[in-house]
């Protein structure tokens, strides 16, 4: 007997994984799945993808029927993750918010289709734009209220309204947050106090946490980017509804089934849950946002999904209506989207791929992903050999190099520019390569060439994302005529010495946006201007002579550099402190002889972070006769 029960306690030690009654295996949509098997192949999956971790919940018959965890939750200490770690939720987060949601709505304490100011007004930072008044809950929850992402996303010190509310799929984190503060007016109660109340205590969600307190959590994983760097973990004090929450993928996964099962909301609820409301594709693809997740149809089935995306985490759900099953994934990798159709497939096996190429270029197995992970491992040289071998041998799938080239865009221009180069060379009729290069050039501000490669994926039939390259096509013709004005610009210090320079009348920059601002000298100001960004002005000087420079600026941040350059030479200098916002603009001074004649001046972040609105000339000796 003491034999047989030492045994069964051994079995369970080398088993840790194994769950909710399964000795050693578990059913998903038809389909029996040992458990052994799977975690052996989903652990081969992470570790090609070069993801640290992952949590894991599996759905069936609304129940959740396996959790499984794998990796580590930090790459440099290599503790394992365990059934208690949690991860950043990420957007998955926004699901708490519409249960709870849709709580108060059976209750009768929240009308979907009432404007939302009716419950709680925006003040400033909405109501400078007469449409707020239009915006519901439904919109909020279904991302078409036309609120921006996040503030930061265009004119940093303006929250802006994109669109007529109602009209198109703008994803909005922001517009979530805003609901949450309107149903903690309705309420009388914080966005923490009513989800515990509405949604984790019932569903009996005990791992899953809004903010980080002196309780916990304790068991968390840490983010890291692509190349397996480590990212400051994001411990949220204050709650965000939006997109702060940590979970487990159990807990989320019980979260999905109370939210669909037909137990928790009545039948009117679960028809509204499941009623499209904007399309997030245009007209080419059936593919719907509705009061909170994200609806496409597809083998006669409903299929509910949602995306999560924070720096260093990712995560993804999909869980049919039809068979009422799904699976959950939480990663600690920015690459960790590269295991869904791969997860998929070993589990729910739901129609869902087709759907997922707008999401990810690759997916587990691929060739691109091999490469990458030699990148990692051994080099770029001993990456770019084995694409060498792969060609002569005529074994490069075509849109390997694409991939590839995508994941090294914002981190490697050069080496993203030669793959995708090769790739059109070895395969001309490439839309997507050509398309990628557009990009590419765009993303330099180089318009004029990236029109050409967005034109040539036009002409070769180019539909992944058909939406996103009409507006490309757009934006570049616009590009293209505003610096065909630009260029002609030519500005001129005035007989008196003088010449007030707006920021936005440039002649050519590199990575900086014009937006509105309230201060003074009229016009626009310059955002976005990060270390190395330039802007350069065509400027006559009549008089040679000294002049009187300044510069009108602005930084939260501080610690920034603005040099005034004339060919390769740093004419005069200005090291910028913090100012009070981004809207709070100081005048900084100093002066450099500057000689007659026409020159090009460029203004250079050498050291980032800050905002321009005018450059003043004025020459030094009216400055003496006008005291």
């Amino acid at each position: 007997m003491k034999l047989h029960i030492l045994l069964l306690c051994l079995l369970a030690w080398l088993c840790p994984a194994v769950s909710f009654g399964q000795s050693d295996s578990f059913t998903v949509n038809g389909k029996k799945v040992f458990i052994q098997s799977f975690d052996r192949a989903f652990e081969q999956v992470l570790k090609a993808t070069d993801v640290p971790g992952a949590s894991v919940a599996v759905i069936n018959n609304n129940q959740v029927v396996y959790a499984g965890h794998y990796g580590v939750k930090k790459l440099t200490d290599k503790e394992k993750v365990d059934a208690e770690t949690v991860f950043e939720a990420c957007s998955l987060s926004k699901s708490y918010l519409v249960y709870a949601a849709f709580r108060l709505v059976e209750e009768g304490k929240l009308d979907l289709d009432k404007p939302v100011y009716q419950y709680m007004e925006p003040g400033p930072a909405l109501n400078h734009d007469p449409r707020y008044k239009l915006i519901t809950a439904r919109m909020i929850l279904s991302h078409c209220s036309g609120i921006e992402n996040w503030k930061e996303d265009n004119n940093r010190d303006t929250l802006e309204i994109l669109t007529d509310p109602g009209k198109s799929f703008v994803y909005s984190g922001t517009g979530y947050n805003y609901l949450a503060e309107a149903i903690s007016a309705i309420i009388g109660k914080p966005y923490e106090t009513y989800v515990k109340e509405l949604v984790l205590q019932p569903l009996q969600l005990k791992h899953s946490y809004l903010t980080f307190t002196s309780n916990g959590p304790n068991n968390y994983a840490t983010g890291h980017n692509m190349f397996g760097k480590e990212i400051p973990k994001w411990k949220n004090e204050e709650a965000v509804p939006s997109s702060a929450n940590n979970v487990t993928a159990e807990d989320y996964a019980k979260l999905i089934i109370a939210t669909f099962d037909g137990k928790h909301f009545s039948k009117k609820t679960e028809k509204s849950l499941l009623t499209p409301l904007i399309s997030t594709s245009g007209n080419e693809k059936q593919y719907y946002y509705g009061p909170g997740f994200e609806i496409f149809y597809a083998a006669g089935d409903t299929i509910i999904g949602h995306g999560g995306n924070n720096a260093g985490f990712k995560g993804q759900v999909f869980y049919s209506v039809k068979h009422k099953c799904g699976f959950v994934l939480l990663t600690n990798g920015d690459r960790g989207k590269l295991a869904v159709t791969a997860l998929n497939k070993l589990t729910a096996n739901l129609p869902v791929e087709e759907y997922y190429k707008q999401i990810s270029l690759e997916e587990y197995p691929d060739v691109s992903i091999d490469l990458f992970h030699t990148y990692l491992t051994k080099g770029p040289s001993d990456m770019l050999d084995l694409i060498k071998v792969m060609e002569q041998r005529k074994t490069l799938p075509e849109n390997t190099l694409n991939a590839l080239a995508n994941a090294f865009m914002d981190t490697d221009t050069a080496l993203s520019r030669k793959l995708l180069q090769k790739n059109i060379k070895l395969f001309p009729r490439s839309s997507l390569g050509n398309y990628l290069l557009g990009n590419l050039y765009k993303n330099r501000s180089d318009y004029n060439i990236a029109y050409k490669y967005y034109l040539k994926a036009k002409a070769l039939q180019f539909d992944i994302w058909e939406t996103e390259l009409t507006h490309e096509l757009e934006n570049c013709r616009k590009e293209i005529a505003d610096a065909e004005r630009r260029t002609a610009l030519l500005s001129k210090i005035d007989v008196e010495g003088k010449l007030l320079l707006q920021a936005e009348d440039y002649n050519a920059m590199h990575g900086v946006e014009v937006r509105a601002t309230q201060d003074t000298g009229e016009g626009h100001a310059l955002g976005f201007i990060d270390t190395s960004d330039w802007m350069n002005y065509k400027v006559k000087v009549l008089s040679a002579g000294k002049y009187k420079l300044q510069v009108r600026v602005s930084s939260e941040s501080g610690n920034g550099r603005l040099e005034l350059r004339s060919g390769n030479h740093a004419i005069a200098a200005f090291n910028i402190d913090p100012t009070k916002s981004w809207e709070s603009f100081t005048t900084l001074t100093a002066y450099a002889d500057l000689p007659a004649g026409i020159h090009t001046f460029q203004v250079y972040a050498a050291k980032g972070g800050f905002d321009l609105n005018w450059i003043q000339f004025t020459k030094a000796n009216s400055i003496s006769s006008k005291k």
